[in-house]
């Protein structure tokens, strides 16, 4: 498809995908630029989740096109969609319980001789590394589903509620994390996430989401020169 001045990033049209015969994402279209952070804010419902599990063929489509870097995806298995720079951290973190920290940072690239390049990033892996995931505490395991995401080296990260169960002073350090890989390496983001602060903290453009569609956008500078918009768009 012709994806224009975003050939090099994510573009979504018409997207139509649910579960059985019901449909969640209703005729979506969305666009994130190469280096570009989005955060999609709305009620719990209305399909952001499913957004993700979409994109990263781990549900089909029913209609519309995804294209990542001028390439048809939507049509692909998910390994060839991580394979073509794409990311992906699930709700819920779902690390391998029974494996060490290590083992389960190499699951995110086979190839890889250390996860080292994760340990300089969250150093409160490189103590636990030999520890069990069940055995970490939630930010920890947060931080361990990041890297593991991360050891792939993605293009575009998929980030789903990283905020979700996690004291606040855990949050803070896993937001100035992905600031600086985000800074340091061009990696573009979409973030789903009901922590308004972290979401700004990350990004550069809020889309509102409400019954499967993205109803508003809005630059994180206009969201924090008139918070009204937000609580606006978030009663809907």
């Amino acid at each position: 498809m012709d994806s224009g001045g975003q050939a090099g990033g994510l573009v979504i049209e018409g997207l139509v995908a649910g579960y059985g015969g019901g449909v969640v994402l209703d005729n979506l279209s969305l666009v994130v630029a190469p280096g570009e952070s989005v955060a999609l804010l709305g009620r719990n419902g209305v399909g952001k989740s499913t957004l993700l599990r979409t994109i990263m063929g781990l549900n089909q489509p029913k209609r519309g096109t995804i294209s990542f870097g001028g390439m048809r995806i939507d049509k692909r298995e998910p390994f060839e969609i991580a394979r073509a720079g794409l990311g992906y951290v699930p709700q819920g973190r779902e690390i391998f319980q029974e494996l060490t920290v290590e083992e389960n940072l190499l699951l995110g690239n086979l190839t890889a001789a250390n996860a080292d390049q994760i340990y300089s990033m969250f150093p409160a892996l490189e103590s636990k590394r030999r520890t069990q995931g069940g055995r970490l505490s939630g930010g920890q395991q947060q931080q361990l589903a990041i890297g593991r995401a991360l050891m792939g080296k993605p293009k575009l990260l998929l980030l789903d509620e990283p905020s979700e169960g996690i004291q606040p002073s855990v949050v803070s350090e896993i937001s100035a994390t992905l600031l600086r890989i985000i800074r340091d390496s061009g990696m573009s983001l979409v973030l789903v996430e009901q922590n308004i602060e972290m979401a700004l903290s990350l990004a550069d453009r809020v889309d509102f989401f409400d019954s499967g569609r993205i109803v508003a956008s809005h630059k994180v500078e206009a969201l924090r020169a008139n918070p009204v918009l937000i609580e606006e768009h978030m009663s809907l």
